[in-house]
């Protein structure tokens, strides 16, 4: 899914959600959860960063767009369910976490819907999947994840 429309998608879910339980809705909440559906989709940045050592605005756009069209599968690290287990757990102390769980569980929940449509419409909505899905949302998955970035070397900004 563009990474702009986890914005309204988030908003609409959890204004829904307020409507099904019979509650007002909390806007500074739902505008909370909108911006965290944002925000989880800066590791994709850093992956680039890490991946491509640069910090070109234009050559980011280029490859993630090569990315999400081409379904490229690559490593996430905000994308993973152990970091959203991880802001489970800081959201029992800490509100702001709160909010960052549910808006990033909803855009983690939606990106998987969009993957498993797009599986279904090529035919590839098997078993022989399920290396890739727990290679992509499982950052502790032994021995098969798609972390394969080079933590040296200089960061450009050339184009």
């Amino acid at each position: 899914m563009h990474v702009l429309a986890h914005i309204p998608v988030n908003f609409t879910i959890g204004y829904l959600f307020y409507m099904i339980i019979g509650q007002p809705a909390d806007i500074s909440f739902l505008l909370a959860i909108s911006a965290a559906g944002f925000l989880i989709d800066i590791d994709h940045a850093i992956t680039f960063m890490m991946a491509k050592r640069s910090i070109h605005p234009t050559k980011f756009y280029r490859w993630l767009r090569y990315q999400l069209d081409h379904a490229v599968p690559s490593f996430y690290i905000c994308h993973t369910f152990e970091f959203i287990a991880f802001l489970y757990i800081l959201s029992f102390s800490y509100s702001f976490a709160y909010a960052l769980f549910i808006g990033y569980a909803l855009h983690l929940a939606t990106d998987m819907a969009v993957n498993i449509r797009k599986d279904i419409i090529k035919g590839e909505s098997s078993i022989n999947r399920f290396k890739y899905w727990s290679g992509t949302y499982f950052m502790l998955y032994p021995g098969y994840n798609y972390m394969k970035v080079k933590l040296s070397g200089p960061v450009t900004t050339s184009v």
